[in-house]
């Protein structure tokens, strides 16, 4: 399976963080092609296999755009074969313009990474179908918690 991901990786925002992380993690599985800003530099900022990613050009089977739905029009105007929309939004509701595009026939699912979001999605009306809950990994290289006896 081919996959392109949409989204920014030069920043330290969770966005951001989201698709450099997700982008590896689906580069074990599958070819990726990675789509982002780039700025004069921005091979300092990124590891080997993000690089590759960046300069990867294929035909893709599905896209994934990790970014506000009010940026998604960007790729779905591309026509991708399908498209998967990563909704963050830690709030009770998304703002009302982004419902439309959420709800627009050309987005196949959107992934979001807690029943939270879940929840508030299903309350705007998306359907349930559509929605994925996709939780946050853990990088155990950096957390790994021991083991307390508790008395």
């Amino acid at each position: 399976m081919n996959i392109k991901i949409i989204g920014d990786v030069m920043g330290q925002t969770g966005y951001s963080s989201h698709t450099k992380q997700l982008s590896l993690a689906l580069s074990k599985h599958a070819s990726v092609q990675l789509e982002s800003q780039k700025y004069p530099g921005w091979e300092l900022k990124c590891k080997e296999e993000i690089i590759d990613m960046l300069n990867c050009k294929q035909e893709n089977d599905v896209s994934i755009f990790i970014g506000t739905p009010d940026y998604w029009a960007f790729e779905l105007a591309n026509k991708p074969k399908k498209f998967i929309g990563w909704y963050i939004f830690e709030c009770a509701n998304s703002p009302i313009h982004w419902i439309d595009i959420m709800l627009d026939e050309r987005v196949d699912q959107i992934w979001t990474p807690s029943n939270f979001n879940r929840d508030v999605l299903l309350k705007e009306g998306i359907p349930k179908e559509k929605i994925f809950v996709i939780p946050h990994g853990i990088d155990t290289k950096y957390f790994f918690p021991t083991r307390v006896k508790i008395k």
